[in-house]
């Protein structure tokens, strides 16, 4: 584990959170086509930093887990309050 958690400290520069907005967008338009409208519960294994959940989360109830305490140290609270964290 400690070549994943070593990512952490260069996960901004390398992975912007921008860059994961359209990713976010085609997994919502996804998930509606599947399930229909209406706010439904996402759960994400292996959330790392958290980059699609900060999208997601204005659109689902996400619940997000990484096994690395690094990482979900690392990662920003995403906006909405329906999102958590687990381990």
């Amino acid at each position: 584990m400690t070549l994943y958690s070593d990512w952490t400290r260069w996960c901004a520069l390398l992975d912007s959170r921008q860059d994961h907005e359209d990713e976010a967008a085609v997994f919502v338009q996804a998930i509606r086509h599947v399930l229909g409208p209406g706010r439904h519960v996402l759960l994400e294994l292996g959330a790392g930093a958290g980059n699609n959940a900060w999208f997601l989360s204005r659109e689902l109830d996400c619940v997000l887990t990484d096994l690395s305490g690094d990482w979900r140290s690392a990662a920003p609270r995403t906006p909405a309050a329906s999102t958590s964290w687990g381990t």
